[in-house]
C-alpha cells in the first residue's frame, strides 16, 4: 500500500507558495481500531455458508442478503453517518471477509428520502435503514375490508369480468377517468381494487409492514366473490401483484401494463436517478398533496408523455399516495426472486413508447416468461389509462380479448 501520495497540480517540480502538495493517506489510531473491529466482527458473526458463496462467486438469495443486514443492524452498522474513511474500511474488510456487498438502492436512495421527508411513523432514524427497509413479515395474510370500485357491463358482451390493479404511490381512481367508464360501455363487468392501505381500503396505518403477497391476497378476496375466473389488468407494481397472484390462483387472461421489469426497479431507478436528479424529492412532495411548480415538472415528465394536458395532469395529482417500503425494496430485489407458476392462460404486455421510468425495450423479457404478446402504445408514457393515447390502448386490449377468448356474445 501506498504510504503517501504527492499530487502535482503544476507541472512536475512546481510548488504553490514553495510547498509541494502532499496529502498523507495514512489512517488515524482511532479509524486503524476501527479496521480491527471491523475484522473480528466479519470473521465472527458472518454465517460460514454465506462466505463460502461470495467467496466461490455463488449467487445468493433474497433472504441470505437479508440475513446479514440484520446482523449489521443488530450491531448498528450500515447506516448514515460514518466518514467517508470509516465507509472504505468498513467495505474492504467486509469483501476480505467474504461479506456479501449490501443492497444500495435501500441505503443509499430510498433511506435518506424517508429520513428527509418521511412521516413520523416512517422516520426513526437508522432504524429505517435496516429494520423498516428489510422488515420481516409483521402482518399476516388476512382478509381486510377492501374498497372496490364496480362498474358494471351496461349490457353484458359474454366476455369473462375485468379485475383491475394499480400500481405503486396510486389508488384505484387511476382506472375511473377513462378506462371503467369505457369498459362498461363495451359490455364488460369491471372491478377496480384498492389495495391494502391504499383509497379507500382499510390499512393505512400498517402501510409500510404490506409485500406484494399482501397484495396478491387482496387480488384473490376480490376474485373470490366473482361467478367466473377474470381477466387481471395490472399497470406498473399492480402487474407484479397479478403474476404474484397467479403463482397460486386462476384468471381467464392477463394483461400486464408498463410493468416492473423482470429484473426489479434498481437498474431503471438509477438511470431515473441520472435524467431526473429532482425526482425523488419532488416525489415526496407529490404523495404529501405539496405540489410547487418544479413538482408538477418533473412528475409529468416521469409519469407521462409530453402529449399530456394540464387537465389530464390535474386528475392525476389527487391520486399520488405514499406507498409501501416493503414493498418498494421487494421489487428492488426483483431479480433474487424465481416465480413460482405461471400458468398457461393468454397474456399480453402493454408499454408506453416514451415510459421514463419503465422503458419499452424491457418490456421483451417480462413477455418472454409468459409467451405473451407485446404491444408498445405510441407516444404514450407511463400512465397509459391517463394518457390522451389511452383510447388507443383500450382498442388494443378490447381487440386482443376478442381474438383470444372469441368474440363477444351476441347481444
Amino acid at each position: 500500500m501506498f504510504r503517501y501520495a504527492v499530487f502535482y497540480w503544476r507541472p512536475i517540480g512546481d510548488t504553490i507558495q514553495g510547498r509541494t502538495l502532499i496529502m498523507d493517506l495514512h489512517f488515524s489510531p482511532d479509524e486503524n481500531a476501527f479496521r480491527e473491529e471491523v475484522r473480528q466482527f466479519v470473521k465472527e458473526k458472518l454465517p460460514a455458508d454465506i462466505r463460502n458463496k461470495v467467496m466461490k462467486g455463488v449467487h445468493l438469495n433474497r433472504d441470505e442478503h437479508i440475513l446479514w443486514q440484520r446482523t449489521l443492524h443488530q450491531r448498528g452498522w450500515g447506516g448514515p453517518g460514518w466518514t467517508p474513511a470509516e465507509q472504505y474500511i468498513f467495505e474492504e474488510e467486509c469483501a476480505a471477509g467474504g461479506a456479501p456487498r449490501l443492497i444500495s438502492f435501500g441505503l443509499k436512495m430510498i433511506a435518506p428520502v424517508l429520513m428527509a421527508f418521511g412521516n413520523p411513523a416512517q422516520c426513526t432514524g437508522r432504524d429505517i435503514v435496516l429494520s423498516e427497509i428489510h422488515c420481516p413479515r409483521s402482518t399476516p395474510l388476512k382478509s381486510r375490508k377492501l374498497h372496490t370500485l364496480h362498474r358494471p357491463a351496461k349490457k353484458h358482451n359474454g366476455h369473462p369480468p375485468l379485475v383491475f390493479v394499480h400500481g405503486g404511490y396510486v389508488h384505484a381512481g387511476c382506472w375511473d377517468v377513462n378506462f371503467l367508464p369505457h369498459f362498461s360501455k363495451l359490455g364488460y363487468h369491471c372491478h377496480a381494487i384498492d389495495l391494502s392501505g391504499h383509497g379507500a381500503s382499510e390499512g393505512r396505518e400498517n402501510l409500510n409492514s404490506y409485500d406484494l403477497d399482501h397484495y396478491a391476497a387482496d387480488v384473490a378476496q376480490v376474485v373470490a366473490e366473482l361467478p367466473a375466473p377474470p381477466v387481471l389488468i395490472g399497470h406498473s407494481m399492480g402487474a407484479l401483484v397479478v403474476q404474484r397472484y397467479l403463482e397460486k390462483g386462476n384468471a381467464a387472461a392477463v394483461i400486464m401494463m408498463a410493468p416492473v421489469p423482470t429484473t426489479g426497479l434498481a437498474g431503471c431507478s438509477a438511470q431515473l436517478n441520472v435524467r431526473q436528479p429532482d425526482f425523488l424529492r419532488e416525489a415526496a412532495y407529490a404523495v404529501r398533496g405539496k405540489y410547487t411548480a418544479n413538482t408538477v415538472k418533473v412528475m409529468r415528465e416521469v409519469y407521462f408523455s409530453p402529449d399530456v394536458t394540464a387537465e389530464q395532469f390535474a386528475a392525476f395529482k389527487p391520486l399520488v399516495q405514499d406507498e409501501s417500503m416493503t414493498a418498494v425494496t421487494e421489487m428492488m430485489t426483483l431479480a433474487w426472486r424465481s416465480p413460482k407458476r405461471r400458468p398457461k392462460i393468454p397474456a399480453l404486455v402493454m408499454g408506453g413508447e416514451l415510459d421514463a421510468l419503465f422503458p419499452s425495450n424491457q418490456l421483451y423479457f417480462t413477455a418472454s416468461g409468459w409467451n405473451a404478446e407485446t404491444c408498445v402504445i405510441p407516444r404514450a408514457g407511463h400512465m397509459i389509462m391517463m394518457e390522451p393515447q389511452w383510447t388507443a390502448a383500450a382498442e388494443k386490449i378490447d381487440n386482443w380479448l376478442d381474438r383470444r377468448l372469441g368474440q363477444k356474445a351476441a347481444a
